[in-house]
């Protein structure tokens, strides 16, 4: 499946039609013809927005067939260009599948409050002996993409570590924003009314507590990865720790909300998988 969503005037220019050019090649399985398309795109240089040594390093991946040319800027985040806008290609492992399944992506990382990381870490280590990689999560707007249906519609939260080439655990989680708030707001709609949250109608205020309650269960998904019924434990810890009362009140009830039956909301992209794992 192709999608094409609606786009504003920062995400759309001379490079969209070949981007989508590339997309669809790519999803019909024409691989020479996507590295052709892929090629327009590169030769457009100044005019399209993504990192050109990226697109090259994309370029080779595709014509040796070898994903693994990927894991340096998926891990240092090369793929994202200095306005926020991206373009990715590679092969993710889906909850429920048996095999990773090529998808592309493009948009832009999404500008929300980002948390005090040196502080975040510092409660992490702070909570468990030894120490720990902060996980990385990046807001994201997808704006073009391809992929199985519906399973990229559907999936809040690429995981690091459901993409099929070496070291991609060390790299971000993208989270589509969007996606998690509309998710948010259609499993509460008909438990909780607006009036009732801390947070009301304000979509923005939305996007920042949901982002910021995702980013805490990352990190306590990596402090007790074999222990799911202390990762709610850990996470309002470090909320209590890490933000001023008034936003704190706020994740902490996105929290109870999802706890709510009817509401609760399984983590996507990092369910267990059937048949073998991804390349590590």
């Amino acid at each position: 499946m192709l999608t094409h969503h609606d786009c504003s005037s920062s995400d759309c220019g001379p490079w969209t039609g070949r981007v989508l050019d590339f997309f669809s090649a790519l999803r019909d399985e024409n691989r020479t013809l996507g590295i052709q398309h892929l090629q327009d795109l590169i030769e457009l240089e100044n005019r399209q927005p993504y990192p050109l040594p990226f697109l090259e390093g994309l370029r080779s991946s595709l014509q040796k067939n070898d994903w693994n040319l990927l894991s340096r800027p998926f891990v240092t985040k090369e793929f994202v260009g200095n306005r926020g806008r991206f373009l990715w290609v590679a092969p993710y492992w889906f909850r429920g599948q048996t095999a990773p399944r090529l998808i592309g992506i493009a948009g832009h990382v999404v500008g929300l409050p980002k948390l005090d990381e040196e502080s975040l870490e510092t409660h992490m280590n702070g909570l468990v002996c030894g120490s720990f990689r902060v996980p990385e999560v990046l807001p994201v707007e997808i704006r073009f993409s391809f992929g199985p249906e519906p399973d990229l519609d559907c999936e809040v939260l690429l995981a690091p570590e459901q993409w099929f080439f070496r070291a991609a655990g060390l790299g971000p989680a993208l989270e589509q924003i969007r996606l998690r708030e509309s998710s948010f707001r259609s499993r509460m709609q008909n438990a909780i009314p607006s009036w009732a949250t801390p947070w009301g109608d304000s979509s923005q205020e939305m996007r920042v507590t949901l982002h910021f309650l995702e980013r805490f269960r990352e990190v306590a998904t990596a402090i007790a990865p074999d222990a799911p019924e202390r990762r709610d434990e850990i996470t309002l810890e470090l909320v209590r720790r890490s933000l001023d009362r008034s936003t704190a009140s706020k994740v902490a009830s996105a929290l109870f909300c999802q706890r709510i039956p009817g509401i609760s909301e399984i983590r996507s992209g990092s369910g267990s998988q059937s048949g073998d794992s991804p390349q590590s």
